[in-house]
């Protein structure tokens, strides 16, 4: 679900930030999103709850 949520994220942006930047900052971040669900989803939703 939560992969999904993030696939949807990044295509949202691409049609809606204007910036070129912004969307790589926010591409890389939702990179280190998905790498730290495939090593471990329920660790990384535990530590990051806020």
């Amino acid at each position: 679900m939560l992969r999904q949520r993030a696939k949807e994220i990044t295509a949202a942006a691409k049609r809606s930030i204007a910036s070129p930047r912004d969307r790589s900052r926010l591409a890389n971040r939702l990179i280190r999103v998905q790498n730290a669900l495939a090593a471990e989803p329920l660790s990384f939703v535990l530590t990051n709850h806020n």
